[in-house]
């Protein structure tokens, strides 16, 4: 029998004690409009409480019994005819000296406010955050919230739209209306088809309407065709405009995105002025697709004006002013400006919790952001706390066996992953697949991503072959699901591919990376950043296997995509020039490399400024081309702006600081000789 400690048995026994003398939560109800407190509600927690009802003053008074201050606990309210208002307020912690901390629950008349988002959103709004995240590829949280808040949004412009039919003799559209309503999305598509032939009324929000209901079923293509209709039709209309810019956001043509925003914007500045609501949200709209394109600073002008008008209109404590907090988060982070994406994430937490309170899924979505800060500071254990309190909200939200829950496990793993403890990574990230398992079964496109992350930490624990094997069940559902042409199926190949190049089988890795680039270049043509990705893993297999001249070819074409997709000043240029100075250096073509490395330094300057850690990659770089072409006054000029930059962002002991320092020294001892 094991031994218990006497240490253990004090805990315990001080823990019993704690206990077995209860704690307790206090609250008061009150109602909407008049905040007066209401009597006779009947107060319970979901388990392990007493049972109250409101007095005269509307206060009531739970007592727990194996519970402690911190639990999180679910109350339940009820009152015939009356509906709780703040229905984030029922998660709630115990806490302490809860005579002074009362938790303030809000009812009004039942039906009193009542949306669609409300009534219809919790019937099917789990369905299709399931769908959304199958049909989501490479999708991450940012860009699946994002598309979730578009969704609930057109649940609410529903309801207007049917008190809007309630008058006048539009049976048929109400009818459609009514279908899209319930989520028979089908249904509403053949409806609003029929209008479209039949009736010559309006024909410009029968587009817009058929388009949403394809929208709502996330036939993304066949939505903008009719909402560019729509827009033809009524040219002037910022709504038809604004969604097929989101629309094109989320086919990936952000450059079209943008197009359609500036319409808007153009039309709102003129309507409303600088200052209205309407212009802070399509600025907003542009900031969101130039981060995708990779534009961060461009997209912080815009974000900022957003922000402005925003906080003038709303103050601080406003659902919209903490998203374009986040997104100015969102944005400093994609800029490796960790500070600042702390400082903006954590504004935007501060508004959701004034806003939402603490077991909101909003704030679980702060939490989990400000844990990638955390990660990208090195502070890994403050990101496994964080991502630890984003877990507990979505758990009591959702259950154990939810997507966002399972996303969090993902997330989890991640950091063990980068703590190079990969034992514990594999545990976390076989909690995710089997919280996929569970929802979606084991054929699943989200099951296939978890197999992937399993596999990468068997690749980092040098197990290449169980890497391997892991991949190939990720490849194997992909195929069952999509055939042997689609993007998730050519990121599988990649992953093998990059697997055989660890193990050191450059010719396994190019024949993988080559069925990779053939179905990328079939789906989506010679000129998509997908495309560069396959070029630029081929390059570095053929440098490996001696041939240069290869793998300049391949760098090359990855490079010319990328300034078509990009422009000179995105990280991935800067990346594709480096490897093209580092392959000419092998080739002894020092002023070749020198003139692409000095681009890398160039673009990455106007990037990120003057002091980057990929700044200090290029001056180090660049400096050794100097060394190669013995200008070593030049390279150690550029050594020590390298080594000027890793001091301040990194730490003196990381190993990149040491490899600076190394060729500084080796150059100024040259110079001595």
């Amino acid at each position: 029998m094991q031994k218990i400690s006497l240490f253990f048995v004090i805990l315990y026994f001080i823990s019993y004690y704690c206990l077995s003398q209860g704690v307790k939560l206090k609250g008061y109800i009150t109602f909407q409009n008049t905040g007066k407190p209401i009597q006779g509600v009947n107060v319970r927690a979901a388990s392990g409480s007493s049972h109250d009802v409101t007095d005269s003053s509307g206060i009531f008074e739970l007592k727990f019994s194996g519970k402690k201050y911190g639990d999180m606990v679910k109350l339940i309210v009820y009152k015939k005819g009356l509906e709780v208002v703040n229905k984030e307020k029922l998660y709630v912690a115990i806490r302490r000296n809860p005579d002074k901390n009362l938790v303030q629950i809000i009812l009004r008349n039942e039906g009193v406010g009542e949306n669609i988002s409300k009534i219809n959103i919790e019937r099917i709004f789990d369905e299709k955050f399931k769908q959304l995240y199958k049909k989501l590829e490479n999708s991450n949280q940012y860009k699946l919230d994002r598309l979730l808040s578009q969704f609930i949004e057109k649940f609410n412009d529903l309801e207007t739209k049917l008190k809007d039919e309630m008058v006048g003799d539009f049976k048929e559209r109400q009818a459609a209306l009514n279908e899209l309503k319930d989520g028979n999305l089908i249904k509403a598509q053949e409806l609003f088809k029929k209008i479209i032939v039949k009736v010559n009324v309006n024909q410009a929000e029968n587009y817009y309407n058929l388009g949403n209901a394809y929208f709502l079923d996330l036939k993304f293509k066949k939505a903008l065709g009719v909402y560019l209709e729509a827009a033809n039709l009524a040219p002037h209309n910022t709504t038809y405009l604004n969604i097929i810019g989101f629309t094109y956001g989320e086919l990936g043509d952000h450059h079209k995105a943008i197009e359609y925003y500036q319409k808007a914007l153009d039309i709102v500045l003129k309507t409303y002025g600088e200052s209205h609501p309407k212009v802070a949200e399509t600025l907003s709209n542009i900031g969101v697709a130039l981060n995708w394109l990779g534009k961060y600073k461009k997209a912080i002008d815009y974000y900022q004006k957003a922000l402005d008008i925003g906080l003038k209109t709303y103050g601080e404590s406003h659902p919209k002013v903490a998203e374009i907090w986040n997104n100015m988060g969102e944005a400093f982070y994609f800029l490796e400006d960790s500070k600042k994406a702390f400082y903006y994430f954590q504004k935007a937490l501060d508004s959701d919790l004034r806003t939402y309170g603490d077991s909101h899924p909003k704030v679980a979505e702060r939490w989990n952001n400000i844990a990638g800060v955390w990660i990208s500071l090195g502070k890994y254990q403050k990101a496994i706390d964080y991502f630890q309190k984003s877990l507990d909200i979505n758990i009591i939200i959702y259950g154990d066996s939810h997507p966002k829950v399972a996303i969090i496990w993902n997330n989890l793993g991640s950091v063990w992953h980068l703590l190079e403890d990969y034992g514990k990574a594999i545990s976390y990230y076989e909690k995710a697949l089997h919280s996929h398992l569970k929802a979606y079964g084991d054929s699943h496109q989200t099951v296939a991503r978890d197999w992937r992350s399993i596999g990468s930490a068997w690749k980092s624990l040098g197990e290449y072959k169980k890497a391997i094997s892991n991949y190939e069940k990720s490849l194997a559902i992909d195929l069952k699901t999509y055939g042997d042409s689609h993007p998730s199926v050519a990121r599988d190949w990649n992953s093998i591919g990059c697997a055989w190049f660890s193990f050191g089988e450059y010719k396994k890795a190019i024949e993988y990376h080559q069925k990779s680039l053939d179905v990328i270049l079939k789906t989506y043509g010679d000129s998509h950043p997908s495309v560069s990705i396959d070029w630029n893993n081929i390059g570095a297999a053929w440098n490996n296997l001696g041939d240069s001249k290869k793998a300049i070819q391949c760098y090359q074409k990855a490079l010319d995509i990328n300034l078509r997709t990009y422009g000179d000043s995105h990280p991935d240029v800067a990346t594709q020039w480096n490897n093209l100075g580092y392959t000419w250096n092998l080739l002894g073509e020092y002023k070749k490399a020198n003139e692409y490395l000095q681009k890398a330094l160039d673009s990455d300057l106007r990037t990120y400024g003057d002091l980057h850690p990929s700044v200090a990659r290029d001056l180090k770089n660049l400096g050794i081309a100097w060394k190669y072409m013995g200008k070593y006054k030049k390279a150690i000029i550029c050594l020590e702006k390298a080594l000027h930059i890793c001091e301040i962002k990194l730490a003196p002991n990381h190993p990149y600081t040491k490899e600076v320092k190394e060729n500084l020294a080796s150059i100024q001892q040259n110079l001595k000789k």
